[in-house]
Protein backbone atom coordinates (compact mmCIF):
# COMPACT_ATOMS: atom_id res chain seq x y z
CA UNK A 1 0.00 0.00 0.00
CA UNK A 2 2.42 2.30 1.00
CA UNK A 3 4.53 1.47 -2.36
CA UNK A 4 1.33 2.62 -4.66
CA UNK A 5 1.28 5.85 -2.75
CA UNK A 6 4.69 6.54 -3.35
CA UNK A 7 4.52 5.54 -7.00
CA UNK A 8 1.03 7.97 -7.07
CA UNK A 9 3.20 10.98 -5.22
CA UNK A 10 6.15 10.24 -7.55
CA UNK A 11 4.11 10.42 -10.45
CA UNK A 12 2.58 13.55 -9.64
CA UNK A 13 5.52 15.24 -8.24
CA UNK A 14 6.80 14.60 -12.17
CA UNK A 15 4.06 15.91 -13.33
CA UNK A 16 4.50 18.93 -11.89
CA UNK A 17 7.92 19.19 -11.98
CA UNK A 18 7.99 18.32 -15.67
CA UNK A 19 5.28 21.62 -15.76
CA UNK A 20 8.07 24.18 -14.33
CA UNK A 21 10.63 23.18 -16.42
CA UNK A 22 7.81 23.11 -19.89
CA UNK A 23 7.16 26.38 -18.88
CA UNK A 24 10.07 27.92 -18.54
CA UNK A 25 11.30 26.64 -22.08
CA UNK A 26 7.72 27.47 -23.54
CA UNK A 27 4.21 28.36 -22.23
CA UNK A 28 2.44 25.40 -21.59
CA UNK A 29 -1.36 27.04 -20.71
CA UNK A 30 -4.24 26.00 -22.22
CA UNK A 31 -4.22 27.64 -25.07
CA UNK A 32 -0.87 25.54 -25.67
CA UNK A 33 -2.77 22.16 -25.00
CA UNK A 34 -6.28 23.13 -26.51
CA UNK A 35 -3.68 23.66 -30.33
CA UNK A 36 -2.06 20.34 -29.76
CA UNK A 37 -4.88 18.53 -28.77
CA UNK A 38 -7.37 19.80 -31.28
CA UNK A 39 -4.70 18.55 -34.22
CA UNK A 40 -4.64 15.49 -32.11
CA UNK A 41 -8.28 15.40 -32.51
CA UNK A 42 -8.36 15.52 -36.40
CA UNK A 43 -5.69 13.02 -36.94
CA UNK A 44 -8.00 10.31 -34.65
CA UNK A 45 -10.92 11.24 -36.76
CA UNK A 46 -9.20 10.54 -40.14
CA UNK A 47 -7.03 13.43 -41.25
CA UNK A 48 -4.12 12.46 -42.83
CA UNK A 49 0.11 13.71 -41.33
CA UNK A 50 1.24 15.91 -43.53
CA UNK A 51 4.17 17.30 -43.60
CA UNK A 52 2.92 20.49 -41.32
CA UNK A 53 1.10 18.00 -39.08
CA UNK A 54 2.57 19.15 -35.33
CA UNK A 55 2.84 15.16 -34.52
CA UNK A 56 5.18 16.20 -31.24
CA UNK A 57 2.02 18.14 -30.13
CA UNK A 58 -0.02 15.26 -31.01
CA UNK A 59 2.32 13.18 -28.27
CA UNK A 60 2.11 15.73 -25.68
CA UNK A 61 -1.35 16.03 -25.92
CA UNK A 62 -1.86 12.38 -25.55
CA UNK A 63 1.34 11.83 -22.90
CA UNK A 64 -0.03 14.64 -20.72
CA UNK A 65 -3.85 13.10 -20.90
CA UNK A 66 -2.32 10.04 -19.95
CA UNK A 67 -0.07 11.14 -17.24
CA UNK A 68 -2.92 13.70 -15.75
CA UNK A 69 -5.50 11.01 -16.08
CA UNK A 70 -3.11 7.42 -14.54
CA UNK A 71 -1.81 10.16 -11.64
CA UNK A 72 -5.67 10.96 -10.54
CA UNK A 73 -6.36 7.51 -10.47
CA UNK A 74 -3.57 6.26 -8.39
CA UNK A 75 -4.60 9.61 -6.10
CA UNK A 76 -8.43 8.99 -6.08
CA UNK A 77 -8.28 7.08 -3.10
CA UNK A 78 -6.04 8.77 -0.66
CA UNK A 79 -8.09 12.60 -1.69
CA UNK A 80 -10.73 14.48 -0.29
CA UNK A 81 -14.04 13.33 -0.97
CA UNK A 82 -14.61 16.88 -2.73
CA UNK A 83 -11.78 16.01 -4.80
CA UNK A 84 -12.79 12.37 -5.86
CA UNK A 85 -13.63 11.84 -9.08
CA UNK A 86 -15.85 9.18 -9.94
CA UNK A 87 -14.53 7.35 -13.33
CA UNK A 88 -16.07 4.78 -15.32
CA UNK A 89 -15.51 1.28 -13.80
CA UNK A 90 -14.64 -0.11 -17.38
CA UNK A 91 -12.14 3.54 -17.27
CA UNK A 92 -11.78 5.63 -19.98
CA UNK A 93 -9.56 5.34 -23.13
CA UNK A 94 -7.00 8.12 -24.22
CA UNK A 95 -8.86 9.35 -27.26
CA UNK A 96 -12.37 10.00 -25.23
CA UNK A 97 -10.05 12.05 -22.38
CA UNK A 98 -8.42 13.57 -25.13
CA UNK A 99 -11.96 15.16 -26.21
CA UNK A 100 -12.85 15.67 -22.65
CA UNK A 101 -9.92 17.73 -22.13
CA UNK A 102 -11.08 19.56 -25.64
CA UNK A 103 -14.79 19.89 -24.79
CA UNK A 104 -13.93 21.44 -21.34
CA UNK A 105 -10.98 23.72 -22.38
CA UNK A 106 -13.58 25.35 -25.57
CA UNK A 107 -16.44 25.55 -22.68
CA UNK A 108 -14.07 27.65 -20.81
CA UNK A 109 -11.52 30.14 -22.39
CA UNK A 110 -11.41 32.65 -20.07
CA UNK A 111 -9.39 30.04 -17.74
CA UNK A 112 -6.79 29.32 -21.11
CA UNK A 113 -4.03 30.86 -19.35
CA UNK A 114 -4.16 28.76 -16.89
CA UNK A 115 -1.77 25.75 -16.29
CA UNK A 116 -2.05 22.64 -18.85
CA UNK A 117 -2.40 20.12 -16.12
CA UNK A 118 -4.35 21.93 -13.78
CA UNK A 119 -6.93 22.34 -16.74
CA UNK A 120 -7.10 18.79 -17.47
CA UNK A 121 -7.85 17.84 -14.14
CA UNK A 122 -10.33 20.10 -13.79
CA UNK A 123 -11.71 18.71 -17.30
CA UNK A 124 -11.91 14.97 -15.42
CA UNK A 125 -13.54 16.70 -12.49
CA UNK A 126 -16.03 17.67 -14.70
CA UNK A 127 -16.89 15.12 -16.35
CA UNK A 128 -16.65 12.41 -13.85
CA UNK A 129 -17.97 14.18 -10.87
CA UNK A 130 -19.39 11.82 -7.56
CA UNK A 131 -22.92 12.12 -6.65
CA UNK A 132 -22.78 13.07 -3.10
Amino acid sequence: MRVGISVALGLFGALVAGNIVAANAKKNDGNFLLSKCNATIRVMDGEKLSANTDELGIGQCFGLVEGVRNTLVYLNDFVESDLKICWPEEGIPNGQAVRILVKYLNEHPADLNDDQTLLTMMAFKKAYPCKT
